[in-house]
């Protein structure tokens, strides 16, 4: 496993990969016991994904086990290519997807209701404006949570109106552009900056600003990936354009967004989120002259 991981990261696998590799492979390891990877089989490989996937009591999300599931088939690829093993039992290959962990019914993403996107940013703004900006970004222009943890506000160019996913942050290491709405503008002016982090360092501070944020809002639950999932499906009900949506989030197919997203929200509520437009009384994170 450790040649495995090192083999990952001089490959330049980001840091933010390697721990989700260690955590899964670590789990793996405590389950199936400490042992060479030619003695596993694909009976064993069978009822641990099974008992991951809730049959006995372990209940993980169907995207959990999948993710489990993909990071220990690449360890397992790596072995075959280097010839430490003959099979890969983590191979979909000659069996059904049934019972697996990972071929569970689909359920429709959860998004937030216009109401709570408004109370969210109004939240923000109130106890903890820091993270106006990288909320703001993700509710109407759908970037990923890590990308935003990343963006540089020399990504954002407000005369064109078009915010820059770079290679280097993006999940995919694809650049995208996306078009930013009016009222994303009228969010983002007051915290304008020339260059420099859109949102804040340190995992832990911003889980914990975040708690205190959601709080303020009055949002007890919080839906998985809940501010991209509401940008898909009110850019959807928007535009009604599953292609210019899947561009926008980088998917290379629009299926996706077609069978899952289509229909979640109405047009009225799609022209309620792209009206959602802060008080007059914003307040800056820095002086005016601090902007470009």
């Amino acid at each position: 496993m450790k040649e495995y991981i090192e083999a990952a990261r001089q490959d330049g696998l980001r840091p933010r990969s390697l721990d989700d590799i260690n955590v899964r492979l670590a789990r793996f390891h405590r389950d199936m016991g400490d042992r060479v990877l030619s003695s596993v089989t694909r009976s064993e490989v069978d009822g641990w994904l099974t008992k991951l996937s809730g049959a006995d009591g372990e209940a993980l999300s169907r995207v959990t086990c999948r993710n489990y599931r993909r990071v220990c088939h690449g360890l397992f690829s790596y072995a075959l290519d280097k010839g430490y093993i003959r099979e890969n039992p983590f191979s979909m290959r000659g069996r059904t997807r049934r019972g697996h962990g990972v071929s569970q019914d689909e359920r429709m993403p959860e998004v937030l209701t216009v109401d709570e996107c408004e109370r969210l940013l109004r939240a923000a703004t109130r106890v903890a404006p820091e993270m106006l900006p990288s909320l703001a970004v993700q509710m109407f222009c759908g970037i990923r949570t890590a990308e935003a943890a990343a963006l540089d506000w020399s990504a954002i160019d407000f005369n064109a109106g078009r915010l820059t996913v770079s290679p280097k942050i993006a999940k995919k290491r694809r650049v995208r552009h996306v078009e930013m709405s009016a009222n994303l503008i009228d969010w983002l002016l007051p915290y304008r900056r020339q260059s420099g982090p859109v949102g804040f360092a340190g995992e832990g501070a911003q889980r914990s600003k975040f708690d205190r944020v959601r709080k303020a809002a009055n949002l007890s639950k919080w839906p998985a990936n809940g501010l991209r999932h509401s940008f898909a499906s009110y850019h959807l009900a928007q535009h009604n354009d599953q292609n210019k949506t899947a561009l926008l989030l980088g998917h290379r197919s629009s299926d996706v967004l077609f069978n899952h997203y289509r229909g979640l929200v109405t047009a009225d509520d799609a022209a309620r989120f792209w009206s959602i437009r802060p008080c007059t009384t914003a307040v800056s994170m820095m002086p005016v002259s601090a902007a470009s």
